[in-house]
């Protein structure tokens, strides 16, 4: 399990909400056109000028309604004032450009870099910056340029670094959260493999018994037919408490059983299943490791020894008995499965393949551990699994 990021400045920001961050930018916009009314106090044509300081602030106003159209409009305006200052016959003053539309822009590109398609969000983040520079070439003094330029570009520099920031924290959000639906999805694959295979096997291998057994000892069938039956209904009331475990409504969950936890506890009820099903089982668990296994690791080791007992029955060959061990190791759960089948004719048992192994494995790496599977070393026969599970591998 991934462990939660740390919440950025920008994410305990964000809490305030947008209400309030869109009454902070309209005081800010406001404080501009106070400046751009002072400024041009003593400009003949000020009126023009001050209607386009007035405009930009009602486009950051609907700029959450209509993103694109308010900034192009904003765009529209610095853009008209520079053909109105260029044409004949108009004066509007020097000195100092105006401010609003500049803030305007610096507010406005900030959402469009961190929500638009990259391409698009380049050519907005473009756009606004030409319209800066268009500002900037108002005439003014030479120590009055350099002094807006600074403003200018900085607060328009911020607006897109704001932007740029926001966009990459999606992204990491993204991911995070198709990271998490991919191993929610891999949980479930293995719950659904080791509940289907383990209940699923001991149905089948019942079946055959039935079929063996059913003209010499119809009595012995109807126990299999018994146990078929058992075997079944357990498996529904497994499905049913896997689903119910995954609903998302409350009350629905409420109406369905839920799961209760796996653990070492459970594997006494393993070893008698599997007992019944003709593969003996000798279970032993220690004292140590009982107290010392978290919930998670016992979790991991109840399902790495339930496919161990689900693969021996399905794939070993003559084999009438497994032990399972389970014990502390210093720092490690050490969970070992061996069963006695025998080497077929023709050379060693080899394993199917299938996702039984695969899950195992992913368990044992999902808390830092390691799990081995293969034949026992002669002279002994048999199959053996053992995986070492971190003890503290449920706070990874």
């Amino acid at each position: 399990m991934t462990a939660p990021t740390a919440p950025t400045l920008w994410d305990r920001a964000g809490r305030i909400g947008p209400g309030v961050v869109d009454a902070l930018v309209l005081v800010g916009m406001g404080l501009c056109v106070v400046v751009d009314l002072y400024a041009l106090v003593n400009d003949d044509p000020a009126g023009i000028r001050l209607a386009a300081s007035v405009g930009s602030l009602v486009a950051v106003a609907l700029r959450r309604r209509f993103p694109i159209l308010s900034y192009a409009a904003v765009l529209g305006i610095v853009v008209g004032l520079l053909l109105l200052r260029r044409s004949a016959g108009l004066y509007l003053g020097y000195g100092y450009p105006v401010f609003a539309p500049v803030a305007a822009l610096a507010a406005m590109v900030t959402s469009l870099v961190r929500k638009l398609p990259t391409v698009e969000a380049l050519l907005a983040a473009v756009a606004g910056a030409a319209g800066v520079l268009l500002m900037l070439s108002w005439p003014m003094g030479h120590e009055v340029r350099l002094l807006l330029t600074l403003a200018f570009g900085g607060l328009y520099g911020v607006g897109v670094g704001a932007g740029i920031y926001l966009r990459a924290l999606d992204h990491r959000e993204t991911l995070a959260a198709e990271a998490a639906r991919r191993d929610e999805r891999l949980e479930l694959a293995r719950e659904l493999h080791d509940l289907v295979a383990h209940h699923v096997t001991g149905i089948v291998v019942q079946a055959q018994a039935a079929q063996v057994v059913a003209d010499r000892d119809p009595a012995a069938a109807g126990t299999a037919l018994a146990r078929i039956e058992g075997a079944g209904k357990e498996a529904l009331d497994a499905m049913r408490r896997l689903v119910g475990s995954l609903r998302e409504d409350e009350a629905a969950a409420g109406a369905a059983p839920v799961a209760p936890p796996v653990g070492l506890a459970g594997l006494d009820d393993l070893a008698a299943v599997s007992t019944g099903t003709g593969l003996a089982v000798h279970l032993h668990v220690d004292d140590e490791a009982r107290r010392a296994a978290s919930t998670t690791v016992a979790a991991s080791a109840h399902r790495i020894v339930q496919e161990s007992l689900t693969n021996a029955r399905r794939h070993a060959f003559d084999a009438t008995a497994a032990r399972v061990d389970v014990r502390r190791d210093g720092a490690d759960l050490v969970v070992t499965v061996t069963d006695d089948g025998r080497h077929p004719v023709g050379g060693p048992r080899q394993e199917r393949p299938g996702y039984g192994l695969v899950g195992m494995t992913e368990r044992a790496h999902a808390l830092g551990g390691t799990l081995v599977a293969g034949p026992v070393a002669p002279p002994a026969h048999g199959w053996s699994v053992q995986a070492r599970l971190p003890l503290d591998g449920g706070e990874a």
